[in-house]
């Protein structure tokens, strides 16, 4: 299968399937939702009207999240199709868990998060995976960048990300649960204050 076919096969099954909201906040209550509350609607549509990452109207074509690859080939699945490591992110020093260990493979779990401040441009995450809740004890994955949000006052951007395990790689994808906007997400360093 080509990479492009991957890819489109990828973005398919993201958009037909059921995904688990994650929600780091205080509660950390999961709820289910539909991709198309996430993607636009019923096929994975956008909304007429709504933007695209390029800012441009997207009049009702389908949403095509941008995927970024952590690890193409990850040792996070072991021989029986289940997390032999936690993934998660890295929040006041510790590993937040996204996706447990133990957990059967192919799986996806969506996370969403608030800006922290007026007119945010971005939020950078750091992606591990591991057996410990100590950040130092787990694999960095790497900083990741979800850029060009939209101006807003603090805590009324959300961003929802998903984190996925599949054919042995770890992949996530950005939008906006609001309206099935795509965020850039990409390699990104640590924020500034941030030890390496």
């Amino acid at each position: 299968m080509t990479r492009a076919a991957s890819t489109a096969a990828l973005i398919m099954v993201l958009l037909g399937l059921v995904a688990v909201l994650l929600a780091p906040a205080e509660s950390r209550t999961l709820t289910r939702i539909r991709p198309a509350e996430l993607w636009g609607g019923p096929t994975g549509a956008a909304p007429a009207g709504a933007a695209t990452a390029a800012g441009v109207p997207a009049a009702a074509s389908p949403a095509r999240p941008t995927v970024h690859v952590l690890e193409q080939v990850s040792p996070i699945v072991g021989p029986e199709s289940t997390l032999v490591e936690s993934l998660g992110f890295e929040m006041h020093d510790r590993l937040t868990t996204v996706l447990p260990k133990g957990t059967p493979v192919p799986v996806r779990r969506i996370v969403t998060f608030r800006t922290s401040g007026d007119d945010q441009k971005e939020i950078r995450l750091h992606v591990l995976r591991g057996q410990s809740e100590a950040v130092a004890q787990d694999r960095s994955l790497g900083w990741v960048r979800v850029g060009d949000l939209p101006p807003g006052p603090r805590g009324s951007v959300k961003i929802a990300v998903m984190f996925e395990v599949a054919d042995g790689a770890i992949i996530m994808t950005a939008v906006d649960p609001a309206n099935g906007r795509v965020f850039s997400i990409e390699p990104s360093e640590a924020p500034p204050g941030m030890l390496p």
